[in-house]
């Protein structure tokens, strides 16, 4: 059964960035929508939850399918935007004088999205073929339901659903959704090229109300 998204929701992070030594991280993943248009967010950084990365996207929803069609996307200095034509099965992307365009045949989703459209997700999907969109790339990804799996986090132990999308090009995007918070991504680990970005909920808000924080684990103030 399809899970019907809220209309709201912001997750703020703790964890760690980096390769052989992770430093300290803090991250970011939001979402809001009418019904109709649902805007994400998926940020990380060192001394905030947007230092490093910062990437957004529109999406359109129909019915239980989020369906994206623009991203905004940086990584520290880089600036890249997409359009994805999901009927003419194009992405254009643009990053300063560069450009390319990936052809796609089935469904794209941003990165930025991919936690709700997770959320979303019929609990009886084992296995899924789409395309993830974000930073200048189009990676082909298999997304496999890993089971449940109980979470230590800062703001305690959590039940959650663990998927895992593996992308032809050794991306490995792992999300853990938390049914006691309306399916929200309590952990998100994100593996490439030697680096990984591991984050763990420290705070929970859905439609306004704050469900579960942990003070001393957020990012200071700026």
């Amino acid at each position: 059964m399809a899970f019907l998204l809220p209309r709201q929701g912001r997750v703020v992070y703790s964890g760690s960035a980096g390769g052989a030594i992770g430093l300290q991280a803090y991250g970011e993943a939001s979402w809001t929508h009418d019904g109709q248009t649902l805007e994400s967010r998926l940020a990380a950084g060192l001394n905030s939850t947007d230092s490093a990365l910062d990437f957004r996207s529109v999406s359109r929803l129909s019915g239980p399918q989020i369906i994206s069609e623009r991203t905004d996307d940086r990584r520290m200095s880089k600036h890249a935007t997409s359009q994805i034509d999901q009927r003419a099965g194009l992405v254009h992307m643009q990053r300063a004088q560069d450009s390319r365009e990936r052809e796609i045949k089935g469904l794209a989703v941003a990165l930025s999205a991919l936690p709700q459209m997770l959320a979303m997700l019929d609990e009886s999907v084992q296995k899924a073929a789409f395309f993830v969109v974000g930073d200048f790339w189009v990676e082909d990804s298999l997304l496999i339901a890993l089971g449940e799996e109980e979470q230590r986090l800062p703001v305690g132990r959590v039940m959650t659903r663990h998927y895992q999308s593996r992308t032809a090009n050794d991306k490995l995007i792992d999300i853990w959704l938390a049914p006691q918070w309306k399916n929200a991504a309590a952990r998100i680990r994100i593996r490439f090229d030697g680096y990984t970005v591991d984050l763990r909920a420290a705070q929970v808000e859905i439609d306004g109300v704050t469900l579960v924080s942990e003070p001393g684990a957020l990012p200071p103030e700026q």
